[in-house]
């Protein structure tokens, strides 16, 4: 019998990572502020996924997402209006990629059962991991720990937005809080 581990993440913090790699630092890589919205979507039909990461294509489908409001704000590294942006997209973006999907998922998809839960945030938890799985675990968490600190310090002084986060991921935080009990 195999020990079923599951990787997870606070949702905010999870929230907060997923918008610094894959709506600002990932985007900014690879200069799409010199790009056009047509040059980024290509022939007219955009991939799933470009060089700007999955993010970008499916925020360029939404009528609500300004691509040019939206460099102008990463030129100016303006990272509380981009997050804002994110967040009130976030509601109707959710399930066009896994990367936003709830982690109870995995869970409530398989009926999965799980031996021992991990956060990926905890040094202490990580250590157990790597004991269990008897290997070296890179941390590689390429987001900037300020911005990380900047968009944390954010929702918790801001309640429109923390309970953005806390209603598109509720099932998370019920999970965590009710089962793990964190």
């Amino acid at each position: 019998k195999y020990e079923k581990i599951m990787l997870f993440r606070n949702p905010y913090i999870r929230t907060i990572s997923c918008f610094l790699d894959w709506m600002i630092r990932i985007p900014n890589n690879n200069n799409i502020i010199k790009m056009s919205k047509n040059q980024v979507m290509g022939d007219k039909q955009l991939p799933k996924e470009t060089k700007f990461g999955w993010l970008i294509p499916i925020l360029l489908k939404e009528k609500a997402f300004d691509f040019d409001n939206y460099k102008l704000l990463l030129l100016e590294n303006n990272i509380i209006e981009l997050f804002k942006i994110y967040l009130k997209l976030l509601p109707k973006i959710k399930y066009k990629n896994q990367h936003m999907h709830s982690q109870v998922n995995i869970i409530k998809d398989t009926n999965f059962s799980v031996d021992t839960f991990i956060n990926i945030d905890k040094k202490q938890d990580i250590m157990i991991l790597k004991e269990k799985i008897k290997q070296y675990i890179p941390i590689n968490n390429k987001s900037c720990d300020k911005n990380k600190q900047l968009l944390s310090d954010f929702i918790k002084k801001d309640t429109f937005y923390n309970n953005i986060i806390y209603y598109v991921y509720q099932d998370d935080f019920y999970y965590l809080n009710n089962v793990l009990y964190l």
